[in-house]
């Protein structure tokens, strides 16, 4: 019969339910090897009418020679500020290689310090390397998207003032890209971005409709890791 014995050099085993013959364990999360766990929400200025299909509207790169910067889960969300006219537009989730600039020129005021969900490990190494739109789309950066995108979501603007969610779970925020391993996709592979490599989010359409404004919400966790 084989054992499996903890790597802590004392006399804790794997246990085994008696009945189910099932493994008992505990979810915990990765271990990062130094680095640490983060969550942000930023928010972008006023987005105007009409921005030209392909507009850059948030931007994520990792800078950092040592660390992986792991995504685990992003959502977004819009705001009817002013409502015009009735349209939908695509917004869509790229990875982003060869990233040695990041896209800085049009972006909102951005908090000094990030979401450390753990105080006690290293803080973040993505300082100024995260960009929201303000009222425009984002320029200025050297990255190449990749042709796909990892996802889309529709938005439709209506002749109201009014978030824009996910009515099915109530919500007003869209579940863009979810790896997380603490839910249902515990069993999906992230985001993993090396040096340079990062993600954006895009307006694939022109958007938003005639008299529109909008404001764009977007919630990215991470965890930085020397290897995954």
């Amino acid at each position: 019969m084989a054992l499996i014995q903890s790597g802590v050099l004392d006399n804790t085993y794997l246990d085994v339910d008696p009945t189910l013959k099932a493994i008992r364990g505990s979810y915990r999360p990765p271990e990062v090897g130094g680095g640490g766990f983060y969550k942000i929400n930023l928010n972008s200025g006023t987005i105007t009418t009409g921005l030209a299909a392909a507009g850059i509207l948030f931007s994520f790169r990792n800078p950092s020679s040592v660390s992986l910067a792991v995504i685990t889960n992003v959502r977004v969300g819009f705001l009817t500020i002013a409502a015009g006219t009735a349209a939908s537009w695509v917004i869509s989730m790229y990875a982003t290689r060869s990233f040695s600039a990041l896209d800085a020129t049009g972006a909102a005021t951005l908090p000094i310090q990030k979401g450390m969900n753990l105080s006690s490990l290293r803080g973040e190494q993505m300082d100024a390397l995260i960009a929201i739109s303000n009222t425009g789309t984002l320029s200025g950066g050297t990255g190449t998207d990749d042709a796909q995108p990892l996802a889309s979501l529709v938005f439709q603007n209506t002749a109201a003032v009014q978030p824009q969610g996910d009515p099915i779970l109530g919500q007003h925020m869209f579940s863009f890209f979810n790896q997380s391993q603490t839910t249902q996709f515990s069993m999906m592979y992230p985001l993993v971005c090396a040096q340079n490599e990062g993600f954006r989010i895009r307006n694939d359409t022109t958007g938003p409709g005639t008299a529109d404004t909008q404001s764009l919400y977007v919630d990215v966790e991470w965890f930085e890791a020397s290897a995954f």
